[in-house]
């Protein structure tokens, strides 16, 4: 079995009579189950699998079947039932949802390390089934699918060229910081040389391009029009964010025209933005006012952990008062939506924390300390109010009526150090159930304002 979307390595298919918690026994270990509940032994003679290490036998309390594995000795060790056939209820015919949403997933840097076997962390075809698992509940009218797709494979193909010589220069010394280097660092390296930057480019479109339309065409004439939307993470915001922007506009003089480089012909519904540098790169090119066109992109959301080292804001770039303004926060829907009371607690305590700081660097004394965060949490400076009031719908007036910018909340205990959670921080967005529901939040959202229109 091979993956239709996505590149994989092809799978066995196997039968399986027998399953533990959905998990299927191996086709040996089947037929011996089976010949054994079938033989007048059963309720005497337990069966042992090929590894010692587990047996099969009957519960003479519940009369289920079941398995027991020997880590504290057979007779104390947990027992778990097995069931012939999948378990559950049978589902007849098809009984999928109808697909509103097809959310394209670009990958950032390192999916080649993260993409073998050799290291826990989940690669991009994982992460978007954690996805798909996450927003689409059992029973729901519609659903949103999530697919993948990568372009590591430009830079990191075995046996090229140019592999071969980053693997001969590098130095034997720390191979796993090496590693992480070579499959990490680089490539945003190599997205900055111009060969690479196009070959980059071509390669997602290409993918996006073939994905769209071979899911789309699966569907049949049955299912309403799929709306496109993209989460890009890290490296891959950059990548996809180029491609929006560099996309034709048939109100543009064509002698006005750039080299706009591969055409990615979808209209965008939502583009979510996660850990994204695309602000730190925009401020590098001198290009500070590049913004998407509404018409190749309805609505943008730049989400990002507080103590992301990687993610930027976007808001500022669009208008300097914005720096003032603090990002959304993305609504902690397992506690019912909002936010969280520590979150707010930090929030204050900052306030105050800086404004302690600006007396010790900066003219205005304790009398600034002390009203400027109360200014900021009350709003008592009715100027500063309507100066960022103004910032603010203009913001929305260019993306939809919503913030661009929106920030995760923290767990209480993430909270406690800044300087801990910064190393794992950029790799949790797609695991993340508040990200999960407020990218449905939005999709539906969007749905509904297309639907009444």
């Amino acid at each position: 079995m091979t993956a239709r979307f996505w590149r994989a390595q092809p799978k066995r298919v196997a039968r399986a009579l027998w399953h533990k918690e959905g998990v299927p026994y191996t086709e040996e270990e089947s037929i011996m189950i089976d010949n054994w509940a079938k033989s007048t032994i059963i309720t005497t003679t337990p069966l042992v699998l090929p590894d010692g290490n587990r047996r099969i036998e009957l519960n003479p309390e519940t009369r289920e079947i079941v398995e027991v594995v020997n880590t504290m000795g057979w007779f104390l060790s947990p027992k778990t039932p097995i069931t012939r056939g999948w378990p559950g209820i049978p589902v007849h015919g098809d009984s999928a949802a109808p697909v509103t949403d097809l959310v394209i997933c670009i990958h950032g840097i390192g999916e080649h390390l993260w993409s073998q076997q050799a290291f826990s962390q989940p690669g991009l075809v994982e992460q978007c089934r954690g996805l798909r698992s996450m927003v689409n509940e059992e029973g729901a009218a519609t659903r949103i699918e999530f697919l993948p797709v990568e372009w590591h494979s430009v830079i990191h193909t075995q046996g090229d060229a140019v592999q071969r010589q980053l693997e001969a220069i590098t130095l034997p010394s720390v191979p796993m910081l090496r590693t992480m280097t070579n499959d990490c660092i680089s490539d945003v390296l190599f997205y900055q040389g111009s060969e690479y930057q196009y070959k980059i480019r071509e390669a997602v479109v290409q993918n996006i391009n073939n994905t769209v339309r071979s899911y789309v065409a699966s569907l049949g004439p049955s299912n309403p029009p799929v709306r496109i939307s993209f989460i890009c993470h890290s490296l891959g915001s950059v990548i996809i964010y180029d491609i929006l922007q560099r996309q034709k506009d048939a109100t543009i003089p064509s002698q006005e025209r750039l080299d706009f480089g591969p055409q990615c012909p979808v209209a965008v519904a939502c583009l979510f933005l996660i850990g994204s540098p695309v602000a730190l790169f925009l401020t590098c090119r001198g290009s500070c006012a590049d913004i998407i066109p509404e018409h190749i992109c309805a609505r943008m959301f730049n989400v990002f952990n507080p103590t992301d080292p990687v993610a930027y804001r976007l808001e500022p770039l669009l208008s300097l008062r914005m720096k003032d303004a603090p990002p959304e926060h993305v609504p902690d829907y397992s506690g019912g939506g909002g936010v969280k009371a520590h979150v707010q607690l930090k929030g204050v305590m900052k306030a105050f924390a800086d404004s302690a700081y600006d007396v010790a660097t900066k003219d205005g004394g304790i009398k600034k300390a002390f009203i400027a965060p109360m200014k900021s949490l009350l709003g008592l400076d009715a100027d500063e109010v309507a100066s960022l009031q103004t910032a603010t719908e203009s913001i929305k007036t260019i993306n939809g009526g919503e913030r661009i910018d929106w920030e995760l909340q923290e767990g209480l205990i993430e909270s406690a150090n800044d300087y801990v959670t910064a190393v794992v921080s950029h790799n949790r967005y797609f695991n993340n159930a508040d990200f999960a529901a407020f990218v449905k939040a939005k999709l539906l959202m969007t749905f509904s304002s297309s639907t009444t229109t």
